[in-house]
């Protein structure tokens, strides 16, 4: 319906959907909320760059990079009992981000922040002014931390930002704007 598969086509690209991909098994004591994490083999072969837009999120307060990795996790392992096809996430979800960053977080984050969502991910307003902003970063803590103050919101109030700082990156980084 956007375009993928004719571009594709177009210019000879393979697509992947990471639902159905080989998986590996990891194992981390140190994760409480997801010991072993189920992802597709292929994310440790991979230079993984996300492109998150920046949203506001009814259960998570953040939909940005860290909780964009949600996209790599295969339904069929945690579909759960709810009616959507990653329903066992949800629980306790600030646990679970942080958790399956543990076993991969992005290597490079381009954060559109263009228009953004104050209110929340699938409901609500744009940004208003629209924000007009691409912020980038190799640190999913920072770019989550300075995603989440586009949209008023402190850092240190949402769990997997909070979790994640000084663990996976560094949530005080100073962004530095380019015109």
């Amino acid at each position: 319906m956007l375009g993928y598969t004719k571009l594709a086509s177009e210019k000879n690209i393979s697509l992947i959907d990471l639902n159905t991909e080989k998986l590996a098994t990891k194992e981390n004591p140190a994760c409480k909320r997801l010991p072993v994490m189920y992802l597709p083999a292929m994310l440790d072969d991979v230079f993984l760059l996300s492109v998150p837009v920046l949203k506001a999120h009814t259960l998570a307060r953040v939909t940005l990079t860290m909780k964009n990795m949600m996209g790599c996790v295969p339904p069929s392992h945690f579909r759960g009992k709810g009616c959507w096809a990653k329903s066992a996430f949800h629980k306790q979800l600030h646990e679970a981000i942080f958790d399956l960053n543990r076993y991969r977080s992005p290597d490079f984050t381009l954060l559109d922040a263009s228009i953004g969502m104050s209110q929340a991910h699938l409901w609500g307003a744009h940004c208003n002014p629209p924000i007009n902003m691409l912020a980038a970063s190799t640190d999913p803590v920072a770019i989550d931390a300075f995603g989440a103050s586009l949209l008023n919101k402190k850092w240190e109030d949402i769990g997997h930002i909070r979790m994640a700082d000084k663990i996976l990156g560094s949530a005080t980084v100073t962004a530095t704007r380019i015109p």
